[in-house]
């Protein structure tokens, strides 16, 4: 289960739908096969929007409209199926800020380089098929903004920036163009599903102070900190996200709970890869290998992991499991 927003993608970068050559009668049979999706869960939002009068306005109005209720069926899913707190932040946070806000983007991009501007929806002087095309992104881009309110206001606990409204994003992302008089987002009717995910209220999270310094004393055979350590900042940064992953605690030790040996050996990895570590260490201008890191972290963090880091030496293996973590995926290059 993802939370990639495919169908938009294809849409506004692959099929461009603006290209086709489709006839009437082929998106009428099109709209044939538009399979229904029922929300799982009663919404807090749906989207009013001028109504389809021509098949292909038909045929992408219910494309778009089961998509939306689709990706908030699966973001609620998703939700439900996560192991911990921290990985429900990781689910909003993503989806808010980089797959929606992406699509955004892409979105703005299409309109302006195409003339898709609301306006033209309705103006005589313009084509048919350009005023078809016009109203499927502008249907596509409200559609878009419908999703990220109702997904922001069913989990407001889980938000690590300060929500935005429907006239918010409108006049971030989509300046090319005013904002329409009414809005077009308008409360759900009640479905008499029952009610999705509610807001939480997160107990105040314990403070982590990273130390950009060795902890411990430092053997023969074991790098310093200040002799391997490439961005002080970055590494800070991965320390802490260690700790409220569980991984690490206050005095930096490894936790040592069940399936933490593997992640953590995961975590050594991606790290590792993204240059979090000198390549060279001095007098002598001598290579940091693998096993200078290895020591490194397992000092640091008074862990034992080895068999479990040469394990991952095979990308496939570490490629694999990368995505039952998703927080690893998200470290930041040093």
């Amino acid at each position: 289960m993802s939370n990639d927003l495919e169908l938009f993608h294809n849409i506004l970068l692959i099929d461009r739908p603006w290209l086709s050559a489709t006839t009437d009668q082929k998106y009428q049979q099109l709209l044939q096969m538009v399979s229904k999706e029922n929300y799982a869960q009663q919404p807090f939002h749906e989207l009013s929007f001028p109504k389809a009068l021509t098949p292909k306005r038909k045929y992408f109005f219910a494309l778009i409209d089961n998509e939306a209720r689709r990706y908030i069926n699966t973001i609620h899913s998703l939700m439900k199926d996560a192991s911990n707190e921290n990985e429900k932040k990781y689910w909003i946070h993503n989806t808010l800020t980089k797959k929606l806000k992406d699509k955004f983007t892409e979105t703005e991009k299409a309109i302006t380089a195409n003339q898709f501007f609301f306006s033209v929806i309705n103006d005589r002087q313009q084509t048919s098929k350009h005023k078809d095309d016009a109203y499927v992104i502008q249907l596509l881009k409200f559609e878009l903004i419908r999703i990220y309110v109702e997904i922001q206001n069913s989990f407001l606990a889980y938000l690590k920036e300060d929500p935005l409204t429907e006239a918010d994003i409108l006049s971030t992302y989509f300046q090319s163009e005013e904002a329409p008089e009414k809005s077009f987002i308008i409360s759900a009717p009640d479905y008499k599903l029952p009610k999705g995910s509610q807001p939480i209220e997160i107990k105040e999270e314990v403070k982590f102070q990273p130390i950009k310094a060795d902890i411990r004393t430092v053997p023969k055979g074991i790098l310093k900190y200040t002799d391997i350590i490439s961005n002080p900042d970055k590494f800070a940064a991965f320390e802490t996200e260690l700790f409220y992953q569980g991984l690490i605690n206050q005095q930096y030790e490894f936790a040592k709970k069940r399936g933490q040996v593997t992640e953590m050996a995961a975590a050594y990895h991606v790290i590792s890869k993204k240059k979090y570590f000198n390549q060279f260490y001095f007098p002598g201008r001598k290579k940091v290998t693998e096993l200078h890191i290895r020591k490194f972290l397992n000092l640091r963090y008074k862990a034992s992991i080895d068999k479990e880091f040469r394990n991952f030496n095979d990308k496939e293996v570490l490629e694999e499991y990368l995505p039952s973590k998703p927080w690893l995926t998200l470290i930041i290059p040093s």
